[in-house]
């Protein structure tokens, strides 16, 4: 069964990525931070062109706070090594809206070891004489 999901958080891990059928698919993990201080991390994908197009031009960032509303798609897979059955649950993104930009650090200017002044000149105490 699947449910309609939004979620407010910064984007973490952006892959954009084809299919084996050669259609385009972007994966994102979204952190929510929640009140008691802990984060809980969401795996959306899509596979919208528009959406798509936003990640590969840079219109969407890694640390860009963002809401997403989508479908929650819930799955199942026997883990290879245990054999347990594992539970799955990813969002199928319908909608990306950027709240705040994360906020690039300017870099730092490069600071070169400054070489020692060269001793000033004494000025002579001698006068002219015309």
């Amino acid at each position: 069964m699947s449910s309609y999901k939004k979620i407010s958080g910064n984007i973490g891990k952006i892959e954009v990525r084809a299919t084996k059928t050669g259609r385009k698919v972007a994966n994102l993990s979204i952190a929510q931070h929640n009140e008691d201080g802990s984060t809980t991390w969401h795996d959306t994908y899509t596979f919208d062109p528009y959406r798509l197009a936003m990640l590969q031009n840079g219109s969407l960032a890694k640390g860009d706070l963002v809401r997403v509303t989508g479908t929650e798609i819930k799955g199942e897979f026997v883990d290879k090594e245990t054999g347990e059955v594992r539970y799955t649950t990813k969002l199928q993104l319908t909608y990306i809206e950027v709240l705040a930009r994360k906020v690039a650090k300017a870099p730092e200017p490069a600071v070169e070891p400054q070489a020692e002044p060269a001793p000033k000149a004494k000025k002579s105490r001698t006068k002219k004489v015309a």
